[in-house]
């Protein structure tokens, strides 16, 4: 999203969300492949836990769970120019997303109460808030909230869920 932004910055500036990323001629196939690259990478992080770990079934399915959501607002992003009911569906899945990995970020900041990961939640937070505020209207920084809130939510991810399965494989 960052060589998209670079690409297309008029997206960061007037209101665009990230999938507008995915509606232009020059950053499609970036979009495309980023967030193809999310699902794939969500369900072979799965894939390798319930390998490693079986008994740890709930965030292999956390993981799955994320990764359909990806891949659905991919494919939902190219026809919502044309159908108001796939725009819909489009931002409804979009919000689905958010709050899964909002409601994700709370379990894993609370299980390992690191400061690290709190401040991750927080940005997480921050970012989910100035979202919400966007989608309401209050705001437009839909993008900033987008960006802001993933980055949080991949350093609680990427620092938090590794910790989380090496105590549970000590267990």
């Amino acid at each position: 999203m960052a060589v998209c932004t670079l690409i297309l910055p008029n997206v960061a500036e007037t209101n665009g969300g990230v999938s507008n990323f995915g509606n232009h001629p020059s950053t499609v196939a970036l979009y495309s492949l980023g967030f193809s690259l999310c699902a794939l990478s969500l369900w072979i992080a799965g894939h390798f836990i319930l390998i490693i770990l079986p008994k740890s079934k709930f965030l292999t399915y956390i993981l799955f769970f994320l990764g359909e959501l990806y891949l659905l607002i991919l494919l939902s992003t190219f026809p919502r120019e044309y159908s108001f009911a796939y725009s819909r569906a489009h931002d409804y899945l979009g919000i689905a997303l958010y709050a899964a990995e909002f409601v994700f970020s709370i379990w894993i900041t609370g299980k390992i109460h690191r400061p690290k990961a709190f401040v991750a939640f927080f940005l997480t937070t921050c970012g989910m808030f100035v979202g919400l505020l966007s989608i309401l209207k209050v705001v437009d920084l839909l993008f900033i909230g987008q960006a802001i809130g993933e980055v949080g939510f991949a350093i609680v991810l990427c620092t938090g869920l590794p910790l989380i399965l090496l105590s549970s494989k000590t267990d």
